[in-house]
């Protein structure tokens, strides 16, 4: 049986010429291919890297992110013939605390979050207005009373699920 005890490896090291290659020619990422962005998505995460102090790649996760929810339930994406589905990208951003995650997110994702709230605003009201009607339909004589009220649709409309809030 072979000895491989570390004086014997040691010694077969030394005989071997160790000179590992890097995986990869440069040690820095590449940057971000802002030119591949449409105009307006672009010229918004230029000025929101330089205004912000942020990663290019970091900005244009978080306003991708929020291109995505705003026209997903709208679009799909037809990938060949067979293949299609919605406009769905997901992100899992990692950096490191400072890098301006939040405030990058949220300046992007501001909008979305305002339409989410008036939906919700939106569904409170037309709820209250059904429980009114609904009241004054119940103490309507019988005969006067013709079809209830249409109970509104309960669901507000949400374009973006996020369980880090």
């Amino acid at each position: 049986m072979a000895d491989l005890s570390n004086a014997n490896l040691d010694a077969v090291a030394s005989l071997v010429a160790w000179n590992p290659k890097p995986l990869r020619k440069e040690d820095r990422p590449f940057d971000y291919p802002l030119e591949r962005l449409p105009g307006v998505i672009g010229d918004a995460v230029r000025e929101v890297a330089d205004c912000m102090q942020a990663p290019v790649a970091l900005v244009a996760a978080c306003a991708l992110s929020a291109v995505s929810a705003a026209v997903q339930t709208q679009f799909s994406v037809r990938r060949n013939r067979i293949l299609s589905g919605p406009a769905s990208l997901y992100f899992l951003s990692v950096a490191e605390s400072g890098e301006r995650k939040s405030s990058v997110d949220s300046l992007f994702m501001k909008p979305i979050r305002d339409w989410e709230a008036a939906q919700r605003k939106r569904e409170k009201e037309l709820e209250e207005e059904y429980r009114k009607e609904m009241a004054a339909w119940e103490k309507a004589d019988s005969a006067d009373r013709g079809d209830p009220p249409e109970k509104p649709d309960p669901t507000a409309k949400m374009l973006r699920v996020d369980d880090t809030a």
